[in-house]
């Protein structure tokens, strides 16, 4: 009888023991991530070199057998690996904001979509930077897109429909041609180049590519397509107004909750 008393309390100890351990674990907060996910897609080969001075970025170049990224600082790297706006990476300081270097990745296959290269790009900086974040989620400034009144006034594409291959490229000052482009890529591309000082929460809805042309007059030293500071045209209209004149897209201010890449730990890479 006393054995069986002792067998019963010993596993009570064990079930309640078990049920703390649970609720610890419930406690811990859900945004918190890890280095890298296993088995995440990584280049075949990834050579990274220090930019030269003179050299202009960020560029990115992707064609079919590789992805070419040249004048990136570790913080717009992270900006294109994790498709957010400059201002939600946290902890990214000192060199990380400012040593710029040149990466060339081939991936195994010759053709990547897009989204599988910057998982990519991810995995590298995880190895070859020693990259780890977390992930947070912060309320800050944003702009809302969305359909106007009216619809949009993008040419809508078609797969092999004959048209004009991707292009989303700065044509002189304050003008972005796109070519078989989405909604997403206008986004980032506007975000990445200072187009827009905050990040922009896309609820249009689009999911096809589009072709169009966007040109507006620039607030005052806004950056241009490579960071070169550029002039107000006062011909043109400004951003908020071309987005609805020439997209049929509304652009709003407003203040949301959005996800932050937070740096816990990097250093920098072994160059080859």
């Amino acid at each position: 009888m006393a054995s069986n008393r002792l067998l019963n309390r010993i596993s009570s100890i064990r079930c309640i023991a078990a049920v703390a351990l649970f609720s610890a674990l419930a406690l811990v907060p859900a945004w918190i991530s890890v280095a890298q996910e296993p088995n995440s897609p990584s280049f075949e080969v990834a050579t990274i070199k220090p930019s030269q001075p003179a050299t202009a970025g960020p560029l990115i170049g992707i064609s079919a057998g590789r992805i070419t990224l040249t004048g990136f600082t570790l913080k717009e790297l992270v900006v294109f690996a994790y498709w957010i706006h400059p201002s939600q990476v946290g902890g990214a300081s000192g060199w990380m904001a400012s040593d710029k270097f040149d990466i060339v990745g081939k991936p195994e296959k010759g053709f990547v979509p897009q989204d599988q290269l910057r998982k990519m790009v991810q995995s590298m900086l995880a190895e070859r930077f020693q990259l780890s974040i977390r992930h947070d989620e912060k309320e800050l400034p944003i702009y809302v897109l969305s359909e106007a009144k009216g619809g949009s006034k993008m040419k809508a594409r078609k797969p092999n429909d004959g048209g004009a291959g991707f292009r989303l490229v700065f044509d002189g000052a304050a003008r972005l041609p796109g070519r078989n482009a989405t909604v997403a890529q206008l986004i980032f591309v506007l975000q990445t180049r200072g187009v827009f000082d905050r990040p922009v929460v896309d609820k249009t809805g689009f999911t096809g590519n589009f072709d169009f042309d966007l040109s507006w007059s620039p607030i005052e030293n806004q950056p241009g397509g490579r960071g070169a500071a550029i002039a107000s045209d006062s011909d043109a209209p400004d951003l908020f107004t071309a987005i609805q004149q020439q997209l049929g897209l509304k652009l709003e201010s407003r203040r949301g909750p959005v996800d932050v890449v937070m740096i816990d730990r990097v250093e920098k890479p072994l160059t080859n």
